[in-house]
């Protein structure tokens, strides 16, 4: 906020500044000057330096002019966090995800007002990627990303942190209107899109709300309300091979595969805040964020799936927040928060009573192979809730040079989810000729490559079997001390306590399938859950002005952190454990000699015992993840309000979370005439009958990172009508596993081998670029502009249709008899894009400006690749978006300040 400081000491003349802005993570000195005691106040400049000399951590602050006047595609705050050193966007399993300092996208902690903002069960932000924002770029006026060096205050992250403010009422009422347009007569074509002949999407999106504020009682109580609506809605249609649209409208009484895919992009956000001085030292702040967002047939976006394959996507959130800042002293300061926050993230299937089928094909445009998906996706419905309990203190002492703080944070999260992926069963097809045999006579399966059936055991319904519901507790403590023993020298160093305490599987040891092997020689579990409880993470920063006049500052770093596991990996291990429920498969068993037929499911699976089952369990070893950081930086004023900065990151993580199939088979003693090895022996926990277990899925902590980048950057704060920042980053990122949170998949070529694993990350990108500016021009137009670039990230060599030898993981050629490893090709998604924003203030009375606005994203229409497409006829991902990036959008807006 904005401070009147005044300060005096004998022997010294009183400093008094006014209007002193503080913003997020800041710290603003007051220099007196030597001098006999004097009556009359000296006003000193309220100017700041621009070289923060006492900040240890690196990190980078977006202010309010940032925030409000850049182009933001959407209005997601999220998006800004792009422009500052150290982040990246990754493709993670639903989609783009933060990556800072090289870490996975789940190891972030996002808050807002101090208050956790993070989803329990996925691991991302709360609301996930879908949801066009969560919170109304209206209210947020300015946030801080940290990517290294936080003090013994930030926890429950080993990657980095995202500290997000939001604005509050004052002693005058203020307030704003806007509304933006887009649409597709105002966009551009994306060149590999064209050359894939992909259908164009007709789309009109419109955004609006506004923001309201002021005082309820002056000097006293204040109000501020915030509100975001977006209104999308889009066309596209989609391309079926006509015998098959045929076949699913006379067969099966489907006659709308063919058409055009309708989807909506909904989405809502209020956030309403109160702030009451109660005394002269009492403040409580009361705050309360609403949103929520739907999108019809928002689950995929392929041109040859039927219109049935698809989802409805939903997301309802509501966050109260209230805090009590007590100042009992000029040295004694409490800050007391509490937080209730629950989201609901069902996904919802409204198509035909169909299963999910894929069949393999060709393109009726491009006449080249790809896969056809009708009906039901496996995955859905699925109804989750996670709620979110969340108590934190922090005390503060200033003592001489000593500014001491400690506190405790406290967060218990709580999951229900009802998930029965396959519950109407899966079929995939080679080719529309063996869907038509089997369709014909469903014994004459030869085209039928898989069929998959979710089945409850134990007497239970599908929806028991599916259902689940856990608790994860995480305590936490710290202690820090800022210690200031010379004016031009700044130690900060502390101590943090984490700890995550993990519900248990649901059966006891004895009635899971997998109790048998507990203990024996190999089985990697002992059938628990491990908590973590060993979180001790120290913490040191330094920061020396080695002048002490302000313009140049040199920053040392060094910090342990721990991550937290996300419910999504605990459900696996919770409820797959071969006795609550298995899948039926074509392949497996004497219960199956047929396929279930006109594609309907087994709907007796009473005396279905399942044929060695795959099984989810957690090492027994197992940890979570913790990064060693430690950087370096150098700042320097260079000219008034002008400063470069140049440092080095570096983090080391270990424990990092992976999925390991255990019961291998063994390993026979020779390989394949290319070096590779042969796994066709037995496997050790499986049995002749089918008593045993199938895939042995071990939720291990072998996995490991490394990533070292350089950091270039220049940054003017606002002064001359211009402001900007430029950031270079060039960085090496390494890791033997990249895998997010995904248990059904195994990504390495030999369990026995793990060496040919470690290489670049799929998060590595050598260079990123970012450069913004805010030009105030004459006749009061305002000119804003974006570049971003950023270098290709890797990719594998995989053999011909994932040729696997051990059935379960990905095959790489081998040279000289040698795996060439991971990541050793680039792909050819190098990203760059050009944003600008023009907007003219037209002034209305004395209080009140109007301020039309046009943005362009992706001026040069750069084709900016997000994946290659694929036919995906094994897809079995949670969502799919189109392999091509945005084209250039051109949005127009209006905008009512006053």
């Amino acid at each position: 906020g904005s401070y009147d400081v005044s300060a005096r000491a004998v022997g010294f003349s009183e400093a008094r500044r006014t209007g002193v802005r503080l913003g997020v993570g800041e710290t603003v000195n007051l220099s007196l000057a030597l001098a006999a005691v004097q009556l009359q106040a000296v006003v000193v400049e309220a100017t700041q330096p621009v070289v923060e000399a006492s900040k240890v951590e690196s990190s980078t602050r977006l202010p309010d002019a940032a925030v409000s006047r850049l182009p933001n595609n959407g209005r997601n705050y999220l998006n800004l966090t792009l422009l500052t050193p150290n982040v990246a966007i990754v493709q993670g399993p639903d989609g783009d995800e933060l990556s800072i300092g090289g870490q996975k996208g789940i190891h972030n902690n996002v808050s807002v007002d101090g208050a956790d903002f993070n989803n329990p069960f996925f691991g991302e932000q709360r609301g996930g990627q879908r949801p066009q924002f969560t919170i109304s770029l209206e209210a947020v006026k300015e946030f801080q990303v940290v990517s290294d060096g936080g003090s013994a205050e930030f926890g429950r992250s080993s990657g980095g942190f995202i500290n997000v403010v939001t604005k509050s009422g004052t002693n005058e009422f203020h307030g704003s209107g806007f509304v933006f347009y887009r649409a597709e007569k105002l966009t551009a074509q994306n060149p590999d899109a064209v050359k894939a002949q992909l259908p164009t999407d007709d789309f009109k999106q419109y955004q609006f709300g506004g923001s309201f504020g002021g005082p309820i009682k002056k000097d006293r109580a204040f109000f501020f309300v915030a509100y975001d609506q977006n209104a999308g809605n889009s066309r596209k249609p989609n391309r079926i091979d006509p015998v098959l649209a045929n076949i699913f409208a006379t067969r099966f009484n489907d006659p709308n595969e063919q058409g055009t895919i309708e989807r909506t992009n909904d989405a809502n956000a209020l956030l309403g805040k109160l702030d009451w001085n109660v005394n002269s030292k009492n403040l409580l702040t009361v705050r309360h964020n609403y949103s929520r967002a739907e999108q019809n047939n928002g689950t995929f976006d392929v041109p040859t799936w039927g219109t049935s394959a698809n989802g409805r996507e939903t997301d309802n959130s509501n966050a109260f927040i209230s805090q009590l800042v007590t100042t009992f002293s000029p040295s004694l300061l409490n800050e007391f928060r509490f937080q209730y926050a629950r989201e609901n993230r069902p996904r919802f299937y409204d198509g035909p009573d169909l299963p999910d089928v894929a069949i393999g094909g060709t393109d009726p445009v491009t006449g080249e192979f790809t896969a056809f998906r009708f009906g039901r996706p496996f995955f859905l419905p699925v109804p989750e809730t996670d709620t979110r309990l969340q108590f934190t203190d922090n005390f503060s002492v200033l003592h001489g040079a000593h500014s001491f703080k400690f506190g405790f944070d406290f967060n218990r999260t709580h999951t229900s989810q009802t998930f029965i992926g396959f519950g109407r069963g899966r079929y995939i097809f080679g080719s529309v000729q063996g869907f038509q045999d089997y369709l014909n006579n469903p014994a004459n399966d030869a085209g039928l490559l898989l069929y998959l059936q979710f089945a409850p055991l134990g007497g239970r319904t599908v929806e028991e079997a599916g259902t689940q519901a856990f608790t994860q507790i995480e305590p936490e403590f710290y202690l820090q001390d800022k210690w200031q023993p010379r004016p031009n020298l700044s130690i900060s160093y502390g101590l943090r306590y984490y700890a995550q305490i993990e519900d248990q599987p649901i059966l006891p040891l004895d009635q899971r399938r997998y109790g048998q092997f507990v203990g024996q020689a190999g089985f990697p579990s002992d059938g628990s859950i491990p908590s973590e409880k060993k979180g001790w993470q120290p913490r040191l920063g330094i920061s020396w002005d080695p002048k002490g006049d302000a313009k140049t500052v040199i920053r040392a770093s060094f910090g342990v952190y721990y991550a937290r596991i996300p419910g999504l990996v605990l459900a696996g291990a919770r409820n797959t454990d071969g006795s609550i429920a298995g899948n039926i498969f074509t392949c497996c068993g004497p219960f199956l000699p047929t396929p279930p037929a006109n594609l309907g499911i087994y709907t007796d699976t009473a005396t279905f015992s399942p044929f060695n089952p795959d099984v989810t369990v957690f090492d027994k070893n197992f940890r979570n993840p913790r990064t060693l950081q430690w950087g370096g930086s150098i700042e320097r004023e260079i000219a008034k309000d002008l400063t470069l900065t140049f440092g080095f990151n570096y983090a080391n993580s270990v424990h990092l979370t992976t999925f390991i199939n255990r019961n291998i088979p063994a390993f026979i003693g020779h390989t394949a005439a290319d070096g590779r090895r042969l796994f066709d022996g037995p496997q050790p926990f499986s049995k002749a009958d089918g008593s045993g277990i199938g895939a042995l899925k071990d939720t291990d902590s072998s996995g490991r990172s490394l990533y070292r980048g350089f950091v270039f950057s220049a940054n003017k704060r606002f002064s001359n009508r211009f402001q900007f920042q430029v950031n270079y980053v060039l960085s090496w990122d390494y890791s033997n596993d990249d895998n997010e949170r995904d248990p059904f998949t195994f990504r390495y070529a030999d369990v026995l081998d793990f060496k040919p694993e470690y290489g670049f990350s799929d998060r590595d990108q050598r260079h990123r670029f970012n450069a913004f500016g805010v030009f105030d021009m004459p006749y009061h137009f305002i000119l804003t502009t974006i570049f971003q670039a950023r270098s290709a990230q890797p990719d594998s060599i995989l053999l011909p249709n994932d040729a696997n030898l051990d059935g379960n993981t990905l095959d790489r050629p081998f040279v000289g008899g040698r795996d060439i490893g991971r990541n050793t090709i680039r792909k050819h998604n190098q990203f760059y894009s050009f944003d600008f924003r023009v907007s003219r203030i037209f002034k209305l009375g004395e209080h009140a400006q109007l301020e039309p606005i046009v943005e362009v994203f992706n001026l040069f229409n750069n084709t900016n690749l997000i994946s290659v497409p694929r036919p995906l006829l094994f897809n079995f991902d949670g969502t799919v978006r189109s392999g091509f990036g945005d084209p250039r959008q051109a949005q127009l807006g209006m905008k009512l300040r006053f």
